[in-house]
C-alpha cells in the first residue's frame, strides 16, 4: 500500500514537471540539458528503481531456493522394528510424507532412507558403515513407507546399547546410490540430506 501511494505522488509531480516543461511561467532560468531532464523525469526514474526494488527479493528468492529450502518431502514417523523376546532390532522404518514441493522436484530427484547405529568413535559423515534404502519416487499428496533391513556389520554394532540414526536423503536420479558410501557422499553426488530423526539406545 505504501509503494502505491508513493508511486501514486510520483505520477503527481511527473505530470507537474511535464507541464512546466510545456507551459513555461515567469523569466526562463538557464540551465544545461542534463539538468531539465533530470527535472523533467526524476519522478518517472523513482518509479522505475522502485518498481526494480520489488522484483529483487523475489529474484533473489528464486535463485537461492533449493531443496533444503523448499524440502520435497518429511519424515513423518520412524522406528525399529523389533522380533519378539529380543532387544536388538532387525530393521529400521520411517514414512516419509510429500510436501507443497514435492511435484517441482519429483522428476529430479530420488528418496532414500539411510540408517547408521552410532559409533561415537567415528565421524558420522564419514563412517562407511551406512545401510540405504532402494530408490523410491518422492511422494506426491500421500507418504510412502521405507524399511531398511540391519546388516550384519550394524548388527554387531547393535550388540551393545546404541542410537539408531535414520537420514533422509534424496539423491539425483542420475546417481548411482551405490556410488554414495557416506553421508558426506551425499553433498558431493548433488544430493541432500532432508531430516534425520534417533531412535534408542537399543540393544542386548
Amino acid at each position: 500500500m505504501a509503494i502505491g501511494l508513493v508511486n501514486t505522488w510520483l505520477i503527481i509531480q511527473q505530470n507537474r514537471q511535464q507541464a512546466r516543461a510545456m507551459n513555461p511561467l515567469g523569466k526562463p532560468i538557464e540551465k544545461t540539458r542534463m539538468n531539465l531532464m533530470f527535472h523533467r523525469f526524476w519522478p518517472m526514474g523513482a518509479m522505475v528503481l522502485i518498481l526494480i526494488g520489488t522484483w529483487i527479493p523475489y529474484i533473489i528468492g528464486k535463485a537461492s531456493s533449493s531443496p533444503l529450502t523448499e524440502p520435497p518431502a518429511v519424515l513423518s514417523a520412524w522406528w525399529l522394528e523389533l522380533p519378539k523376546a529380543s532387544p536388538v532390532p532387525t530393521s529400521s522404518s520411517v514414512i516419509v510424507g510429500s510436501t507443497q514441493f514435492s511435484n517441482k522436484y519429483v522428476d529430479r530427484y530420488n528418496v532414500f532412507l539411510f540408517v547408521r547405529v552410532d559409533d561415537n568413535t567415528v565421524d558420522a559423515n564419514s563412517d562407511r558403515l551406512i545401510d540405504k534404502s532402494t530408490p523410491f519416487k518422492i511422494p506426491v499428496g500421500g507418504s510412502v513407507t521405507i524399511t531398511v533391513p540391519f546388516s550384519a556389520p550394524a548388527l554387531a554394532r547393535l550388540n551393545t546399547p546404541r542410537m539408531v540414526s535414520h537420514y533422509l536423503v534424496i539423491l539425483p536420479k542420475s546417481v548411482d546410490p551405490f556410488d554414495v558410501s557416506t553421508l558426506g557422499g551425499v553433498v558431493t553426488h548433488g544430493g541432500y540430506v532432508l531430516g534425520a530423526a534417533r531412535n534408542g539406545p537399543t540393544g542386548s
